[in-house]
């Protein structure tokens, strides 16, 4: 059973966080930018290399045109988060209590949703 902290992310600055976004989120923002095959191998990359940057990640990919498209994807993927959440959920017998908290380290806002 998914939860409801299952899909939703934060991003200070409005790039995805390539290492963190799921397939779908990627195929999402690299529409025009790179196609399924090329997406296959940026998370196939990503998955065996943890710790690999954004950039090698991307010149792992065969593609035309490369420095352009880099250029593309650069504009809208990052490989670091300046902004972290920390879910809390309790669950009873008859409902579920959710409360997400969010802090943007660079100018140290914070917010708190809860439901």
């Amino acid at each position: 059973m998914r939860s409801a902290g299952d899909r939703i992310t934060c991003w200070s600055n409005g790039k995805v966080n390539f290492k963190r976004a799921d397939r779908g989120v990627l195929r999402e923002t690299l529409v025009g930018v790179l196609n399924e095959s090329q997406l296959d191998k940026l998370v196939r990359y990503r998955d065996k290399s943890p710790d690999c940057t954004l950039l090698e990640a991307l010149d792992s990919i065969e593609m035309k045109d490369a420095d352009k498209t880099i250029g593309k994807a650069m504009t809208l993927l990052s490989d670091m988060s300046l902004c972290h959440g920390l879910w809390v959920i309790a669950r009873g017998q008859t409902r579920s209590w959710y409360s997400f908290h969010v802090r943007r380290s660079s100018d140290q806002r914070h917010w708190s949703f809860e439901w």
